[in-house]
């Protein structure tokens, strides 16, 4: 995410960042953003209008490499032209719904051609794999739900003491 505004950028991360699926860098500079393009693979770039050092050329080269841009309308007036030579996958509105962001992400990602497996796993060695683990049936007296191991035996006494379902 490529950005002047930090709390903007700070609120897609943590948005993207709570469902465990992403991993997300906020730049709040454009000469951040090269550093971040140059050092990592990037599935999806999210690049602020507002922000009026962006690396356009890096963009549009990664773009022509698979690398999804989404932009962000400025706040106040027309975008630079270089902002809207970009070539943008989608757009952003500001304020964003959190589920179009979701989407917006969910889909750019699932576009995305498949990262190569870097060690594949030799056929002995999956011949050769556990089997899933099985459910256990909780021993009799023991409440559905509760934890069974003894390290969440504390939490499952305090729990039994509330009208707390779970925790």
């Amino acid at each position: 995410v490529a950005t002047a505004h930090t709390p903007f950028g700070e609120l897609i991360r943590l948005s993207l960042e709570e469902t465990r699926r992403y991993r997300v860098q906020v730049a709040a500079s454009g000469v951040a953003a090269e550093q971040q393009l140059n050092l990592n693979a990037y599935t999806l770039a999210i690049v602020d209008g507002d922000l009026q050092d962006l690396p356009f050329a890096l963009l549009t080269q990664q773009a022509q490499q698979g690398l999804k841009v989404f932009g962000v309308p400025p706040s106040e007036g027309s975008p630079s032209e270089a902002f809207a030579a970009l070539p943008f996958s989608g757009t952003l509105a500001r304020p964003f719904y959190l589920p179009d962001l979701l989407d917006l992400v969910a889909q750019a990602v699932e576009d995305a051609p498949a990262a190569p497996d870097l060690a594949p796993e030799p056929a002995a060695r999956a011949a050769a794999a556990p089997a899933p683990a099985q459910p256990v049936e909780p021993p009799a007296g023991v409440k559905p739900g509760l934890p069974i191991n003894v390290s969440d035996s504390a939490f499952a006494n305090l729990l039994e003491k509330t009208n707390a379902l779970a925790g």
